[in-house]
């Protein structure tokens, strides 16, 4: 045997022994008996919130969505007001509302974009999107008792009385509000205020209560 054939040879041997090697370890082509079961998440573990709409938050006669029991809320789209009526309104302790980006719209004659209404309500926030248009407050969480919880990432312009209004402690971060009716940030007593700009407010920048700390915010052209 020439040294030409005897490397072809060599060479087909090592290719039998790895196409051998690779049927070894792989499994069987026959799926087990039984019904095939699905593989994916529920929809709880991959998305642990409640989309805020018609079914899962109905509103009432003076709200379009109207949030009852605790727990984590979510916008899916932006919201267009309607006279009459506030745009997300919230009735319960420890209730988050990620606006998630989304734009929420008053038209003439609506009320709040956000509000709580009820007595002694805590931990509430609202976080990331705007808020505007709207004929009273952009986001009022001070018409309640209400102690704790915050507003992030929100920005509220050109409605019709304050922009963002909180109670006791609330912590209140990198909002802006523009051309509102009223105060631009009306904050009770002992709430944090931090990284905050309040431009062209038809009253004060920021009214705050005793006992607020307000960090690394501008206030320009208010009154």
């Amino acid at each position: 045997m020439n040294s030409r054939r005897s490397g072809l040879v060599v060479a087909a041997s090592l290719l039998v022994g790895i196409t051998g090697l690779i049927v070894a370890v792989a499994g069987p082509i026959d799926p087990p008996p039984g019904p095939v079961g699905s593989t994916n998440k529920p929809l709880a573990d991959i998305e642990p919130r409640t989309a805020i709409n018609a079914t899962n938050t109905p509103g009432g006669s003076f709200s379009l969505f109207r949030i009852t029991q605790p727990g984590s809320y979510y916008l899916t789209g932006n919201i267009t007001g309607v006279s009459g009526r506030h745009g997300i309104e919230i009735v319960a302790s420890g209730v988050t509302v990620d606006l998630c980006g989304f734009d929420l719209v008053g038209v003439a004659g609506s009320l709040d974009g956000v509000t709580a209404a009820g007595s002694n309500l805590d931990s509430l926030s609202v976080l990331n999107g705007s808020v505007r248009n709207w004929g009273q407050e952009g986001v009022d969480l001070g018409r309640s008792d209400i102690v704790g919880g915050r507003v992030q990432g929100v920005t509220a312009r050109d409605n019709g009385s304050h922009g963002i209004v909180v109670e006791s402690g609330v912590t209140v971060s990198e909002c802006g509000a523009h051309s509102n009716g009223a105060d631009g940030f009306n904050a009770g007593f002992g709430s944090t205020l931090a990284n905050c700009a309040a431009r062209g407010n038809t009253a004060n920048g920021f009214n705050v209560a005793a006992g607020c700390v307000v960090t690394a915010c501008s206030a320009a052209e208010n009154r």
